[in-house]
């Protein structure tokens, strides 16, 4: 008799696996891709999908609070009046997108020949409408309009035909290096010798700037010591002194900048104007007269509105000419 259970029991089971594995094979469908005509449909779709999804999580929670409550009324006596409130909120429904009919036309060309037929197909229906153009000399042809770009925000200033006219500001300190010694010897009991030792400079600059031009107005400031070895023989007698030279300078300036890498700029800058000097050497005299200056520099755009500037150059006048090393601000308005 155990035998004949065990049997019983073994045959429903193995056919209950064969069952569910003809079931797995042949009965149930693949997936099939959905395909859409359009995006609305897709998206019309997917609401739909989440709007049961949400369903589906009202009904469990619900299910979920009356099993609760019933625990509760159970097992501790509890009311299982507690008020329950789905988590999603189904008052909207999907609204589903209206079909629009599409007409497609067929690809002709610009210049129509006359009395050509085009032909509108719809999808939805196996008719065809046909229309009849005018004749070539009737049939206005417009052109396309075409849409300027606007000007980037950091787009170069440099454009076609036109060119921005800007202010600027330099200040500019450094070190002037002079190099002339000057000997005199008016008579034969009189001789001079004066030699003069780096000073400061400052350069003062300011004017309009257009794309890469600069032209403005400068002044400078230089003073200098003399050096050790200056003196003055009178007779047998030596005086040595030590006083300085004072040089003011007006200029007309001049400068054009060139791109080098990235924010880094090269320039070259000259400057023609009148000087006047105020030197002890060891008696007050002045000297005056042409001032011209040449520098050639780099220049950092590290902002907009900043750029540090770096020079070197050569000023020229009587007294003191020297060789310059400048190290300053360039403000660009």
């Amino acid at each position: 008799m155990p035998l004949l259970i065990f049997i019983s029991l073994f045959t429903t089971l193995f056919r209950g696996t064969l069952l569910d594995a003809q079931n797995y094979e042949y009965g149930e469908d693949k997936p099939i891709s959905d395909y859409f005509t359009e995006i609305d449909e897709k998206s019309f779709f997917h609401q739909q999908r989440i709007h049961g999804m949400k369903r589906d999580i009202n009904n469990y929670s619900e299910r979920l609070h009356r099993l609760q409550s019933r625990f509760d009324q159970i097992f501790y006596g509890l009311s299982g009046q507690n008020d329950f409130k789905t988590p999603f909120d189904l008052s909207v429904e999907p609204i589903k997108p209206q079909i629009r009919s599409k007409i497609s036309e067929k690809p002709t060309s610009q210049y129509a020949d006359a009395n050509k037929k085009l032909e509108y197909s719809d999808p939805a229906s196996t008719h065809s409408i046909t229309t009849t153009l005018p004749d070539q000399s009737q049939v206005e042809i417009s052109k396309p309009v075409e849409i300027s770009k606007p000007p980037s925000a950091y787009s170069t200033n440099q454009t076609s035909g036109t060119s921005r006219l800007g202010k600027y500001f330099i200040v500019s300190p450094g070190f002037s290096i002079p190099y002339k010694t000057h000997s005199q010897n008016s008579d034969s009991n009189k001789y001079s010798n004066r030699r003069y030792r780096p000073g400061l400079v400052l350069n003062i600059m300011g004017g309009w700037k257009s794309d890469r031009l600069r032209f403005g107005i400068g002044g400078m400031y230089k003073i200098n010591n003399h050096h050790d070895s200056s003196f003055e023989k009178v007779g047998g007698t030596v005086i040595p002194f030590s006083n300085q030279s004072q040089t003011f300078a007006g200029y007309l300036d001049l400068a054009y900048e060139f791109p080098l890498s990235g924010s880094i700029d090269g320039f070259v800058e000259t400057g023609i104007g009148y000087y006047l000097s105020l030197i002890e050497a060891p008696r007050d005299r002045k000297n005056h007269g042409i001032f011209a200056m040449i520098k050639t520099g780099l220049i950092w755009n590290f902002s907009d509105l900043i750029a540090l500037r770096n020079a070197y150059g050569y000023a020229h006048e009587e007294e003191v000419p020297a060789f310059l090393a400048e190290f300053g601000l360039f403000f660009d308005f």
